[in-house]
């Protein structure tokens, strides 16, 4: 920075200035199932169960990748063309810390034969993924 004066020996009063700037903190979420990353608008298969059944509980995992906690809106929705056909079952907190991680688990309760979707839906503080979509899907065969 420099300042100009009418001073007869230092017309110019210059002043170096230095700083370290911070990034703002911001939540960043991750969803896995064992260990695998499912990206927003990704599709988890269920595979194929028969009518009456159930399939295994499958363990969802919602990561904090940022730098400041992370908040859920709950519950979770599950919609698109068969969302009864999915059992959601948590997570039991709606903030999740930096560096941590929530579950939550899907079980694929078929109604009816054929193929059969949902859309899981994460609504999050998340800047660039507020709304984090994963699709469901399953095979119900028949008895």
């Amino acid at each position: 920075m420099t300042i100009a004066s009418n001073d007869p020996d230092e017309a110019l009063y210059t002043i170096n200035l230095t700083g370290n700037g911070e990034p703002v903190p911001v939540p960043d979420i991750n969803v896995q199932v064992a260990l695998v990353d499912y990206a927003s608008g990704s599709m988890y298969d269920f595979g194929s169960v028969m009518l009456g059944n159930s399939g295994l509980a499958i363990t969802f995992t919602i990561e904090n990748l940022g730098t400041a906690p992370l908040s859920l809106t709950l519950p979770m929705s599950l919609g698109g063309l068969n969302p009864t056909d999915f059992i959601l079952i948590g997570p039991a907190s709606n903030s999740v810390a930096v560096g941590a991680s929530e579950t939550f688990t899907l079980t694929f309760t078929p109604g009816d034969t054929g193929a059969r979707e949902a859309l899981l839906t994460i609504v999050s503080d998340d800047p660039d993924e507020a709304n984090y979509e994963i699709n469901l899907m399953g095979t119900c065969t028949p008895v």
